[in-house]
């Protein structure tokens, strides 16, 4: 339903293909006088259609949906409505996606999760900046009030926000890339390979955790307070691992992405509280003073302030393995403000700071590695000194108190033109060529083996712990489903396993990177085992696109097989040819048996793959997809083969492809 229009109202159309989303946007902006929700579209096509039938205002719109992405729509949008403003809301940050919107036709761009004065103040902010449209005009697409010509320079410095900051970010991606490789050849393709990862993890897995957050902070309070106590213990230990799931996954991905910042005001003292909270009984109790006063207040986004803060503080709770004293403080000056954080542990050494460094087995040695890289992207420093205090560490944050991405902007465009006499284009031409250089550099094979090395234990530490994480809650909400007779709460923690056992699947496609373990076999029915890995996908498979085809033989039973390493070899596969078909088409499942093998076809009638891909798609690190990482179809290889099965794959560009996996009945002889 559609909204008539109110005189004076910023009129609003809400974009996204999860429900939970949409309604949680549309109570963050209910109680502004000036703003008013239209409309709601769960896909693209809907967005298009109600943009043209009713032209709102603003367009909040998802990236991620089936069918006409939120970018295609936006494309749409822009050329047959353009007094249409959108804003682009996603999981993913890094400044490809800011460029793709911008090209597009987005206004600005919101990281999820966001709160309500983040959104309200890019309605507003969009809404007051929206080009003058004449009103005659006989071309299809009105045109632009015109402007005169004005030089390079003035040009540029009237880019928007988005188009300064995602410039900023690039430039600043490039020359940190480049002072990396400068430092360190090893280091820089280090990090290189894990970028490649980390791109195609942003949605995949903080699309879930974030889901599982925004499922938890819809809960009424009033079911939660008329709880029994150990409901309500197991509700909060679910709400802090999965915060804490979301930590190591920001953590993971800050080791490259460049991402964009929604900056607001923000309280450091609660910021510093809900980073104890969080990771406080994780360790060994520790004395703690927090000298800061609750008015004391930074211009930061928050998300990556607390991401800074935890890896701080938890660095430091890990310098006392038996206990000691934290204690944390401030100091202003009219340029910035600084926080203290001192410890009674052991002073680091020097290599604190670099990738991977760490005095645990089971760490990645991420933490201060990215909190250097985080509060750089702030416009900050980190220093470290020795305590005078307390004789351990102390770290000492600084954040300008005035500066804005725009004034940096603006200044690193000045430096650029006088400096360097290139225009902005030109620079970044620039520094991606020298950076090229580096990357063509060639590395020892001793280098090449620690680059390998490094590479698989911090990504198999980090798939670990988070896998970990997701099984604690995964426990936690069926224990809560087990006790509770709320039909709300059933249906809310139903979502949450749903969507925890989805990123499991995913997190073990990364396990099988570092490490080789034995299927856990067992008697499982592979036609029930993807039938769940459908419900699990299920969200991206709306009816309205896709068709799936069974075509199975009844008479097939069990296979002696690991069922948590099924569910992984189908997922993949499905979610792959779901991914080949941007537009909807056909997904056919085929069983049969073949004398002692079950063979299973999975087939889509998407775009299809090349002769020459066909060859490398099971190979680590292979992709065709702009954000793929080239983990699932290297996983599922190396299943198959444990499983002493075979994978093969046959295609025809433009007509789809077909994945064949044939499995022996048997691995032992006798079906359990």
């Amino acid at each position: 339903m559609v909204k008539k229009k109110m005189s004076g109202n910023i009129r609003v159309i809400i974009v996204d293909d999860l429900p939970e989303t949409r309604e949680n946007v549309r109570k963050l902006l209910q109680f502004e006088s000036d703003i008013e929700v239209i409309g709601q579209a769960g896909t693209g096509e809907e967005a298009v259609q109600m943009a043209k039938e009713h032209q709102p205002d603003i367009i909040l719109m998802d990236i991620n949906m089936p069918g006409i992405d939120g970018i295609g729509a936006s494309q749409q949008i822009t050329e047959s409505v353009p007094t249409v403003q959108i804003i682009i809301m996603s999981v993913q940050s890094d400044p490809n996606y800011l460029r793709r919107a911008m090209m597009a036709g987005a206004r600005d761009f919101l990281t999820k999760p966001f709160g309500g004065d983040e959104v309200v103040a890019a309605i507003r902010r969009v809404h007051d900046k929206r080009p003058f449209i004449t009103a005659k005009s006989t071309s299809k697409i009105p045109k632009l009030f015109y402007r005169p010509k004005k030089s390079t320079t003035e040009i540029q410095s009237k880019l928007t926000r988005l188009e300064a900051e995602t410039t900023f970010l690039n430039i600043l991606k490039l020359t940190e890339k480049i002072e990396l490789f400068s430092h360190s050849l090893t280091e820089g393709h280090l990090v290189d390979q894990m970028a490649q990862i980390t791109a195609g993890m942003a949605h995949d897995l903080r699309s879930p955790i974030n889901l599982i957050i925004t499922i938890l902070d819809s809960i009424d309070d009033q079911e939660i307070s008329s709880s029994p106590e150990n409901i309500k213990k197991h509700i909060l230990r679910v709400w802090k691992r999965i915060y804490y799931c979301k930590w190591l996954i920001d953590n993971f991905l800050g080791v490259s992405f460049n991402e964009q910042h929604s900056r607001k005001t923000i309280s450091i003292r609660k910021s510093i509280e809900f980073s104890l909270n969080l990771i406080k009984p994780r360790f060994i109790s520790a004395e703690i003073k927090i000298s800061i006063p609750y008015y004391l207040k930074l211009q930061t986004d928050s998300r990556v302030f607390d991401l800074l803060i935890l890896n701080i503080i938890t660095n430091a709770f890990e310098e006392m393995p038996e206990g000691g004293q934290l204690f944390i403080s401030s100091a202003k000056n009219e340029t910035d403000v600084s926080i203290i954080i001192e410890d009674s542990g052991s002073m680091g050494p020097p290599e604190y700071f670099r990738i991977g460094y760490s005095t645990k087995p089971a760490h990645c040695g991420l933490g201060l590695y990215v909190a250097k890289r985080l509060i750089e992207q702030q416009l900050g420093e980190i220093n470290f000194y020795r305590s005078s205090i307390l004789r351990g560490t102390k770290v000492v944050l600084t954040f300008p108190r005035n500066r804005s991405f725009r004034q940096e902007f603006l200044e690193l465009q000045d430096y650029i033109i006088h400096t360097h006499n290139k225009t902005l284009d030109n620079y970044l031409t620039y520094l991606e060529e020298k950076l090229n250089k580096f990357r063509k550099s060639t590395i020892s094979e001793k280098n090449k083996e620690y680059i390998s090395k490094e590479f698989k234990r911090i990504t198999l530490n980090f798939a670990r712990n988070l896998y970990n994480e997701l099984s604690f809650v995964d426990s936690a909400a069926k224990e809560i489903l087990s006790q509770i007779n709320s039909l709300k709460l059933s249906k809310a923690f139903k979502k949450i396993t749903h969507n925890c056992s989805y990123s499991q699947l995913l997190v073990r496609n990364m396990i099988e990177i570092g490490e080789s373990t034995n299927p856990s076999l067992s008697s499982v029915n592979v036609a029930s085992i993807i039938d769940e890995v459908l419900e699990l996908l299920e969200r991206k498979i709306p009816p309205q696109l896709f068709r799936i085809n069974w075509d199975v033989d009844l008479t097939i039973g069990n296979i002696e097989a690991d069922e948590i390493q099924m569910k992984q070899i189908f997922m993949n596969l499905i979610k792959n040819a779901l991914d080949a078909m941007p537009n909807g088409g056909v997904l056919t499942i085929r069983l049969s048996q073949i004398k002692t093998f079950i063979l299973v076809e999975i087939k889509d009638t998407g775009v299809g793959i090349s002769n020459e891909n066909l060859s490398k798609l099971f190979k680590l690190g292979f992709t065709t997809k702009p954000n793929g990482y080239g983990i699932g179809l290297y996983s599922i290889s190396t299943i198959v083969k444990k499983h002493r099965g075979r994978i093969s794959a046959s295609s025809q560009l433009g007509k789809g492809a077909t994945f064949t996996v044939l499995l022996p009945i048997n691995q032992t002889g006798v079906l359990t």
